[in-house]
């Protein structure tokens, strides 16, 4: 160790020092050097982590939660339109309300599996704009057929 005192000692004047000392020195350097790296590999991981818990701990807005809820009622009545389940009459189609409400409890049956939120104000903000995504594209062919087919024995009946 005293050896290596000296090898820097003598670096620090300009003197010339032995290959093998400047080998140790430089392995030691890159030993530390690999320590650090993994101890911020480490804590960049630990910081993700966190950010992502702290993510989910922030909650829609008022005005994102409201629009989620019209995202499923829009979503409810497009697919009411398209699987035709409700009546034609004065003034075009019109959606069953039973169909409309069942479809959109599917949809809200569905994000809060996803998402574990019990209402749609408790989705986490980093969420909203998956789940709005979700309910756009939400479809459910076998429950569709099985309201289009009730509505056909209702009004038949």
């Amino acid at each position: 160790m005293e050896e290596k005192k000296n090898a820097l000692a003598t670096l620090e004047r300009g003197q010339l020092v032995p290959a093998e000392t400047v080998r140790e020195i430089a392995a030691g350097l890159t030993g530390q050097i690999s320590a650090l790296a993994e101890m911020l590999r480490i804590t960049n991981e630990r910081m993700a982590a966190m950010e992502k818990t702290i993510r989910t701990l922030e909650k829609v807005t008022p005005t994102q939660a409201r629009n989620i809820n019209q995202a499923i009622r829009e979503r409810a009545a497009e697919l009411c339109a398209e699987y035709l389940i409700g009546s034609s009459g004065v003034g075009g189609f019109h959606p069953d309300l039973e169909a409309m409400k069942a479809i959109a409890a599917a949809i809200r049956r569905e994000v809060r599996e996803i998402t574990g939120a019990q209402t749609m104000k408790a989705v986490a903000r980093c969420d909203y704009d998956t789940m709005i995504a979700l309910i756009l594209d939400w479809d459910d062919y076998e429950m569709m057929k099985k309201l289009r087919n009730r509505r056909r024995e209702e009004a038949g009946a």
